[in-house]
């Protein structure tokens, strides 16, 4: 059975989680149904293999300021990201969360003015 109450964010608003978007009509205020909708700024990390002249190695991208920085591998991390997560968390750049896809990792944070160095 479906629980079905008022929403924590705008207690006018009944709240049924199985609704979907369209069973809403136009919403002009999504936070009415869904609570705030947050804005992070997005990394995305690739992958860089080995060449001829280089070893592997990994690139973070910050298309929002048209940076991007190229870290040499480190074979100390389990996974790539744990050393991105290591190498922005040095910067001062707090993690929010993450997103991965086969191709590509993608990292967010609520930081918007620390530059990639």
């Amino acid at each position: 059975m479906t629980k079905i109450g008022k929403d924590k964010y705008n207690p006018s608003v009944v709240f049924n989680p199985n609704n979907k978007p369209s069973d809403f009509g136009v919403v002009k205020n999504l936070n009415t149904i869904w609570g705030p909708i947050r804005h992070y700024r997005m990394f995305e990390v690739r992958y860089l293999s080995a060449t001829d002249n280089n070893d592997p190695r990994l690139k973070i991208v910050d298309e929002r300021n048209n940076e991007s920085k190229t870290l040499s591998k480190d074979y100390n991390f389990a996974y790539s990201r744990d050393q991105i997560f290591n190498y922005l968390y040095s910067l001062g750049i707090n993690v929010e969360g993450f997103a991965v896809t086969d191709e590509k990792d993608f990292i967010f944070t609520r930081d918007f003015t620390t530059p990639l160095k």
